[in-house]
């Protein structure tokens, strides 16, 4: 698993746009790790890509707090 969350962290330095938008949070962007349950929440700033949590989707999402 630390292998996929590197490469997702890799994927976002040189796409940070590659996430899609969330629904419920503006301006935070998500992006599902192959082969896991769980995704990166991000926001893209002029400077960096700032990831806010790992989110595991087995979990109910309305206990999603950001």
């Amino acid at each position: 698993m630390r292998t996929q969350f590197y490469a997702a962290e890799l994927m976002l330095e040189h796409n940070p746009f590659i996430g899609r938008l969330n629904e419920d949070v503006d301006g935070v962007r998500e992006l599902q790790m192959s082969r896991t349950p769980f995704s990166f929440l991000y926001r893209v700033t002029e400077t960096h890509v700032e990831i806010i949590r790992v989110w595991n989707q087995r979990r109910d999402r309305t206990a999603l707090k950001l």
